[in-house]
């Protein structure tokens, strides 16, 4: 069953592959962050690209 999984999967499947898996990271990710019965102060957190953006804004 799984060899008929792999061997049916192609090159042009992988970007919609990482789309789909990225989606389902940050909600599950949001959904755990949004319903913890303690929620710690802070900053939002940003999934992924994490703090690349003060990066780029401050070198």
């Amino acid at each position: 069953m799984i060899s008929t999984i792999i061997s049916s999967f192609e090159i042009s499947n992988i970007p919609s592959l990482l789309i789909i898996s990225s989606i389902i990271y940050v909600t599950h990710f949001y959904d755990c962050y949004f319903t913890r019965p303690n929620p710690l102060p802070g900053p939002f957190p940003l999934p992924i690209i994490g703090n690349a953006y003060q990066q780029i804004r401050y070198g």
